[in-house]
């Protein structure tokens, strides 16, 4: 080598530590930098096309002492070991993984260890190698040719055996093949690489003991750029193996007729012919159906769709058989790794891909992917895959934030203000979460007066705030009462399929008004307390309105009467007739019997603007109460609260027990 190539300090000594390019000088001995990054581009884009999961060894460490990578293989990693100790170098090894794809095979034959080729010689090292060769022969590999095989010495004292192959090949289809001509894949004696999960010794390495030509890698990849070197293809490998196979079994078969026919030709003797008989007839089979293409079998697959998981199997066997259809059958696969298998996108999307890229499919995309290297087939494999999980990731509905409501439809749902205070609210968020489901989903009612919607209790009631578990049972009963919901078609289970859920109708006109009350504000409206309406100072009240006796003997205010009249204590099922109805739930006693200091600790509607109380003083600026009509009115409003709480609690208690029989029916096997 020219002295000017050869990277010195500024004293004349050679360089210890060498930079990417005084690396490629060396290797190259004075080619041009241009043409030697071109050679190692060919170099690993063969050979260690994979980064990630690469092995190495230490320097001075010896050629077995392996370990992992954390960060991707470096050129310069690999250029250490092409030199393989020239130019005052310490020899390195390098090693990289493999895709699901590789376009060389690569056989690598262990050396003897420990005394094995005396207690076994029939595993021996030259046994071994001689009937990989022999392997090699039945596919049509001459292993003695350069140009066709290429043999690499190790640093152990084994033999790695490389052929190549004109496109990319999935791995599991390199070892299904090798294992019909022979090779079986046994760690410590013959293995089989690439491998996805084993890094594997990069070819051209330094063998300690003997010379290294660090220019033995430039040979052969100059070789191989300019086609010296064979290239195959795995139907011609297949088709080769096959004939080999039948041509043994016909002089296997011919060998064992001439044993048998030697042997008892002598002991043979005359045998007399049978008496000929008549044979009864038989019937005609009938004629079946002829037999579909594969072409055939997979165009009615992709029109009918796939529908178990034996089709799935078939379909992956078949492969694509028409052009213009890589697109449907990828959906159907995907769909079926993602929402079935329940795979993730990227499991799904590499095991779509590893399927993919085969030359048995009919399609243009995949056919260029695997001569030209591009991905484009499996940049669309993975967003497919992203795209099915990202549906099956999202749920049937979401009750949406920004609701807007109008004017007279919060008008229409006032009713609720009937109710105690402390359930006006939750109230008022499961009808306003009905009125915006029944206006998205639901239909308008012919009069123009009302909403009729079927909304799915699992899938959608129970997602609305306060509806959670039996909390919508309380809801819906509480609407039904109040006026506002009505049921007009019940549920159906359907055994064989999908069913239909409860149909009501909420109360609320069509208008087409515009929507500027959000959520918030409609609740505000809904739940809202006003304030009592008190006379001027110096003026007694105004005249209390007439009342009506029932037939029990109780008086009722018809001012107060509600139109919607809630069922009595008595129908309700589970109760039984109270006389102390009229008691308050925190004390016993009834508000109008009680002193200030008792009416002090008691809620807002349980106290009457006019009582007196501490906090006044003893003075109020009300009017005192001065007759009974009043004190009635207070009676009535807590007896309808009293008895509205007291329904809701025989509802829930019935439910509940409605639910655990059926379950105990379910558990004991009854109907």
């Amino acid at each position: 080598m020219p002295s000017d190539w050869i990277p010195r300090t500024k004293t004349g000594q050679l360089k210890r530590r060498l930079s990417y390019n005084e690396k490629l000088i060396v290797l190259g001995m004075g080619d041009p930098l241009d043409k030697m990054r071109a050679r190692l581009d060919v170099f690993n884009n063969l050979f260690a096309y994979r980064r990630c999961g690469s092995i190495v060894t230490r320097a001075g460490k010896g050629p077995r002492d392996w370990t992992t990578l954390r960060h991707h293989l470096k050129d310069e990693v690999i250029l250490r070991h092409l030199l393989g100790g020239s130019h005052d170098q310490k020899p390195t090894w390098a090693g990289c993984r493999s895709f699901a794809t590789t376009k060389f095979v690569a056989i690598d034959v262990d050396a003897d260890r420990g005394g094995q080729s005396n207690s076994a010689p029939d595993t021996s090292f030259a046994k071994r190698c001689d009937e990989v060769e022999r392997a090699f022969r039945r596919m049509g590999i001459d292993p003695s040719d350069p140009s066709v095989v290429l043999v690499q010495p190790t640093p152990s004292g084994g033999r790695h055996y490389y052929f190549f192959l004109m496109f990319g090949v999935r791995l599991a289809e390199i070892i299904e093949l090798l294992e019909e001509a022979g090779i079986t894949h046994v760690p410590g004696r013959t293995e089989i690489f690439p491998s996805e999960n084993h890094g594997f010794r990069l070819p051209f390495g330094a063998i300690p003991g003997r010379s290294h030509d660090p220019k033995a890698w430039i040979k052969f990849v100059d070789a191989y750029k300019e086609g010296h070197i064979r290239l195959f293809k795995m139907e011609e490998l297949r088709t080769v193996l096959k004939k080999h196979g039948r041509r043994h079994r016909r002089q296997h078969v011919s060998k064992q007729i001439s044993k048998v026919y030697t042997n008892t030709r002598r002991s043979v003797r005359p045998v007399e012919k049978p008496p000929v008989r008549m044979v009864k007839p038989r019937r005609l089979k009938l004629q079946t159906a002829p037999a579909l293409s594969k072409s055939e079998k997979f165009q009615g697959m992709i029109e009918k769709g796939i529908t178990s998981k034996d089709e799935v199997v078939k379909l992956l066997r078949l492969g694509i058989q028409k052009e213009g259809t890589r697109k449907e059958t990828m959906k159907i696969l995907a769909a079926h790794f993602v929402w079935i298998c329940g795979m993730g996108s990227d499991d799904a999307a590499r095991k779509l891909t590893d399927w993919l890229m085969d030359h048995r499919h009919k399609s243009k995309d995949i056919v260029a992917d695997l001569n030209e290297g591009t991905e484009v087939v499996a940049r669309h494999a993975e967003r497919m895959c992203k795209w099915y999980e990202k549906q099956r990731q999202t749920d049937p509905y979401h009750p949406p934030l920004n609701l807007r409501f109008r004017q007279s439809e919060v008008a229409a749902l006032t009713a609720v203000q009937k109710m105690p205070a402390e359930l006006r609210h939750d109230q008022a968020m499961f009808l306003l979460h009905f009125l915006a489901y029944a206006k998205e989903h639901g239909l308008r009612a012919a009069d123009g007066q009302s909403y009729v919607a079927s909304p799915a209790v699992n899938a959608v009631i129970r997602r609305w705030p306060g509806c959670g578990k039996t909390g919508y049972q309380v809801r819906i009963a509480s609407a039904e009462h109040l006026g506002v919901l009505r049921l007009v078609r019940g549920k159906w289970q359907n055994p064989n399929g999908q069913g239909r859920a409860r149909t009501y109708r909420i109360a609320v006109p069509v208008k087409h008004d515009p929507e500027c009350l959000t959520l918030g504000d409609a609740i505000g409206l809904l739940t809202r307390i006003d304030p009592p309406r008190r006379a001027p100072v110096g003026q007694l009240p105004p005249p209390q309105p007439t009342e009506a006796r029932l037939d029990n003997g109780a008086t009722e205010n018809l001012r107060h009467q509600s139109p919607t009249q809630l069922p009595s204590r008595a129908s309700i099922p589970g109760t039984l007739p109270s006389t102390s109805s009229r008691r308050s739930l925190a004390t016993g006693s009834h508000p109008s019997d009680r002193t200030p200091a008792q009416l002090a600790g008691l809620p807002r509607r349980f106290t009457h603007p006019g009582t007196l109380t501490p906090a006044s003083g003893g003075q109020s600026s009300d009017p005192p109460i001065g007759d009974d009509n009043q004190r009635r009115e207070l009676d009535a409003a807590h007896e309808e609260f009293v008895r509205i709480e007291e329904y809701l609690s025989a509802e829930r208690l019935r439910l509940t027990s409605r639910r655990r029989l059926h379950n105990r029916r379910r558990y004991r096997g009854g109907g």
